[in-house]
């Protein structure tokens, strides 16, 4: 079942969504904010990237790490 959502946003904000819901050619609000929805799904907190933050820190104060100069590297 759909449900309704209403925003009150001020007309700036509106002006600015819909250029960007433009921009990723969307043709309505509607699937430009469940397309929002899903982007925010796959976000990473900040506590997520500052636990990746302080593993990485450990292991390169451990001297885990190997020094690399390009992508290819490290295949």
């Amino acid at each position: 079942m759909r449900k309704v959502l209403t925003f009150s946003v001020s007309e700036t904000e509106n002006k600015k969504f819909n250029k960007k819901m433009k921009e990723k050619g969307f043709s309505s609000k509607s699937d430009y904010f469940k397309y929002l929805l899903t982007i925010d799904d796959n976000l990473t907190s900040e506590e997520e990237l500052l636990e990746i933050i302080t593993k990485g820190d450990k292991a390169y104060g451990e001297g885990r790490c190997m020094p690399i100069e390009t992508l290819k590297d490290l295949l």
